[in-house]
């Protein structure tokens, strides 16, 4: 996710220190201020992260203006904000990942182009913001338009539901629109393949005939971000067709289960949390203080 990379979230997440946050000076940019929040805000559950940085953002006059119109654009804005207003919105996206976010990044980014100051890394932070709700009808045209150095964004066929949703990947351009199961016992494995302990733990799940009873009832879902690791997302799918990872499709339901952690398991028993477990040790020890949980339901 170029500046703002998954890695640096699990950083700070996982981080035993806590660093002191530094005074916010109201001279300095609103994207400064919203950075050196983030920076200096340790291991912190992404939920109070998402209200600290969101108080700091609303609190900024030129952002209050704009969240009183009704359309939500950014025509009023002076050409000399656009570019502290575009990276203020993209950290703040990064996190809570809001539609009326993305619509006002994308807004600013038109601006942006218009008066000549769109800068390659603004694109690259669009695309990105596009590929984490799944908007990848525009990513691709963004991609095209701005020359930018990405794999091409898979068409997506399917219906939305107001269910957990996932991607079921058919190849490198293609993908089909699924829901989870809701009924029954169900263990939800958010991993990333960029994330070393998600595939530690899916290695041990796939291998070791110990953890066998987990298979059956295992869903691997992928959570949304600013990259589409398509290629190691196939690569684990073809070794692996009874454990497929499926990238998640962003919505509402899916707000109860993101720590921001990899990687995270979630028993969910006919759509109901009964029992989470975070992080991969080499015995797996979380993950097996679940089974009785799991077994309740059988």
């Amino acid at each position: 996710m170029h500046s703002m990379t998954r890695a640096l979230l699990l950083s700070l997440l996982l981080s035993s220190s806590v660093a002191a946050a530094a005074p916010l000076d109201p001279a300095t940019g609103l994207a400064e201020r919203l950075q050196a929040l983030d920076e200096g805000s340790g291991v912190q559950p992404i939920a109070q992260r998402i209200q600290h940085l969101r108080a700091v953002y609303v609190s900024d006059a030129r952002v209050a203006a704009l969240d009183t119109q009704s359309s939500d654009l950014c025509d009023t804005v002076a050409a000399s904000d656009l570019d502290d207003l575009f990276a203020a919105t993209s950290r703040l996206n990064f996190y809570a990942r809001e539609p009326a976010l993305l619509q006002r990044m994308t807004c600013l980014f038109q601006r942006m182009k218009q008066s000549g100051t769109a800068s390659a890394q603004a694109a690259r932070d669009l695309y990105g913001a596009l590929v984490a709700q799944r908007r990848f009808a525009a990513a691709n045209a963004l991609r095209q338009s701005e020359a930018l150095k990405v794999d091409e964004l898979p068409v997506v066929s399917g219906e939305r539901t107001a269910g957990l949703q996932v991607l079921q990947l058919q190849d490198a351009l293609h993908a089909r629109l699924a829901e989870l199961p809701r009924d029954g016992t169900w263990v939800i494995a958010l991993v990333h393949p960029y994330c070393g302990f998600s595939m530690d733990a899916l290695a041990a799940i796939a291998d070791d005939p110990t953890l066998a009873w987990l298979r059956p009832q295992l869903q691997v879902v992928v959570p949304s971000d600013n990259n589409w690791p398509v290629t190691r997302m196939l690569e684990w799918n073809a070794a692996h067709p009874d454990l497929p990872m499926q990238p998640m499709q962003p919505g509402a339901a899916w707000a109860p289960l993101l720590t921001g952690l990899t990687p995270t398991f979630h028993v969910l028993r006919d759509g109901e949390l009964r029992a989470s477990a975070s992080g991969w040790t080499d015995d797996g020890a979380a993950l097996r203080k679940l089974r009785p949980v799991i077994g309740e339901g059988r």
